[in-house]
C-alpha cells in the first residue's frame, strides 16, 4: 500500500473551486490520477466512487462508466482497502445508467449487475465489516443504501453464499442467507420510500424502488 492521498481534501477543493460541468468532472480526473500515483488504493477507489456519485448530476452520466470498471478493478486486487459504502454507492451508479442510458448493450448492463453480485461476495468473504450507515441520519442517502444492498442480495440469492450481518444490525438473525438480508434492507427501503412519500404528497420514492 502506498502513501496516504488526501481525499477530504481533494474533493472539497474540487467542489468549492471548480464549476460543475466539464471543468469539474476534469478536476476529478486529475484528482483520480493523483490518487493513482500515490499508490494508496483506499484513495484510487474512493476518488472514483465520488466521481461516480456526483458527476451524473452536472455531466454525462456515461463518462462514470470506465471510472467504476477501474473501481472494481482496483476493488478486487486490494479487497482490503475498499470501503463496503464506496463499493456499493458505485455499484449502484454504475447498474442506474442501464435505465437511463438506453444505447449500452445488454452485455454491458449485465456487467454492471456483475459487479453489484461481487460486492456482494466481498462482503461474505468478510473483507468489509465496516458499516457507519444503518445509524445514518442522512434518511435519503439510507434509502438509497437499502436499495442498492437489497438488489445485491438478490443477485447472489442461492448460490450458497453466507453474509455476515453489518454493524448496527438489531434484528435476531435465523438465518445468514441472502434472501434474509434481502428482505430485510427491502423492508426498510419501503419504509424509507413511504415516508418521504407521505410527507411530499408524492409516489416518487415507491416508483424508484419498484424500478430498482
Amino acid at each position: 500500500m502506498g502513501q496516504k492521498y488526501d481525499t477530504k481534501a481533494a474533493f472539497w477543493d474540487i467542489h468549492n473551486n471548480t464549476k460543475p460541468g466539464p471543468e469539474r468532472t476534469a478536476a476529478y480526473i486529475k484528482a483520480i490520477k493523483e490518487a493513482d500515483e500515490s499508490g494508496d488504493p483506499y484513495a484510487r477507489m474512493h476518488m472514483r466512487a465520488n466521481m461516480a456519485v456526483f458527476t451524473p448530476f452536472y455531466d454525462d452520466a456515461v463518462k462514470i462508466l470506465p471510472v467504476c470498471a477501474e473501481f472494481f478493478a482496483i476493488a478486487e486486487e486490494y479487497p482490503e482497502a475498499a470501503s463496503m459504502d464506496d463499493i456499493f454507492t458505485t455499484a449502484r451508479e454504475a447498474a442506474n445508467l442501464s435505465i437511463i442510458v438506453p444505447q449500452l448493450e445488454l452485455q454491458v448492463c449485465e456487467k454492471m449487475f456483475k459487479n453489484m453480485e461481487n460486492a456482494a461476495i466481498i462482503l461474505k468473504h468478510g473483507a468489509i465489516k465496516r458499516l457507519h450507515i444503518i445509524n445514518l441520519w442522512n434518511q435519503q442517502a439510507l434509502y438509497f443504501f437499502y436499495k442498492g444492498a437489497w438488489r445485491c442480495c438478490e443477485a447472489v440469492d442461492g448460490r450458497g453464499l453466507s453474509l455476515y450481518p453489518p454493524e448496527g444490525f438489531k434484528e435476531d438473525i435465523p438465518s445468514r442467507d441472502p434472501g434474509f438480508f434481502g428482505k430485510w434492507f427491502h423492508n426498510e427501503a419501503i419504509k424509507i420510500a413511504k415516508s418521504f412519500d407521505k410527507r411530499n404528497g408524492t409516489d416518487f420514492y415507491m416508483k424508484d424502488l419498484s424500478r430498482a
